[in-house]
């Protein structure tokens, strides 16, 4: 059985963290807000990566204030953090790792032609440290239609070979993002994660759909994701992460720790 990882993700645009549904933005609060409303040190201990996502549809974002304004997150945080959001090019992700992200996460680059610079990525920080990110709608390796920029922008190639494309560039992890179930409470799209899965023997962070626990818990009992994540952020206010963690090891489902000595996740003996 998979000791699987409990992800959680923040969604980050132009100062302010947000709720996403269908990848329509809802403004939540900044970084002093998430800090004050979470008691994030006692959250940071609940959880096995968080992942922040900066989502600014705007191409000329500015990445030192985006490092600037996470930075206080990432610096409570006592596990790794992975961050993605408009790295197009070795400099940006080298200024990510630089300032304090253990994974980058990359999405339309792996489906561009200029996207070269991944091998140099993965050659640099290895594989491990590279999550390839795929926006979806529809269900099933078939019907799937793919998106990049932000949601935007749909492009003419299959799931599976965009799978193929993301193995071949280096990407040591899958974060599949279900679009139709973002925000919506509908649960995982299991069908789609389990022919991902009978496809590719990169381990698997499904997203979109996961609101509560009992989602939550539904995605760890295929006993073959890799992890689960949620980015509803009011659902886990306060000790709602703890108390979830909590209810998930009764369950009987242990967890992973993250080595950082040897960059390497370890299980956690219960």
């Amino acid at each position: 059985m998979i000791a699987p990882r409990m992800c959680f993700v923040l969604l980050y645009s132009e100062g302010v963290f947000n709720l996403s549904r269908n990848f329509k933005l809802q403004k939540v609060g900044n970084t002093k807000w998430v800090i004050d409303n979470y008691d994030f040190n006692e959250m940071s201990k609940s959880i096995d990566e968080l992942i922040i996502l900066n989502i600014n549809k705007n191409k000329n974002m500015n990445f030192e204030n985006f490092i600037n304004d996470i930075k206080p997150l990432i610096e409570k945080s006592f596990m790794p953090v992975g961050i993605g959001g408009g790295i197009n090019s070795f400099q940006t992700a080298k200024y990510y790792f630089d300032n304090g992200a253990d994974k980058i996460i990359i999405n339309s680059e792996f489906f561009k032609n200029n996207n070269k610079f991944i091998n140099k990525i993965v050659d640099k920080y290895g594989s491990q440290s590279v999550v390839a990110s795929i926006d979806y709608k529809n269900q099933g390796l078939v019907n799937a239609k793919l998106f990049i920029d932000s949601g935007k922008k749909e492009i003419d190639l299959n799931l599976k070979d965009a799978i193929k494309k993301v193995e071949l560039l280096g990407a040591g992890e899958l974060l599949l993002n279900s679009i139709d179930r973002d925000g919506v409470g509908y649960g995982y799209d299991i069908e789609t994660l389990q022919e991902v899965n009978n496809i590719t023997n990169l381990p698997i962070i499904p997203c979109g759909g996961a609101d509560n626990y009992l989602q939550l818990l539904e995605g760890i009992k295929t006993n073959f994701l890799h992890a689960v994540s949620t980015s509803h952020i009011f659902n886990f206010m306060g000790g709602g992460l703890k108390e979830t963690k909590e209810l998930l090891i009764k369950q009987g489902y242990n967890f992973v720790n993250w080595d950082y000595t040897n960059l390497k996740f370890i299980n956690e003996k219960k």
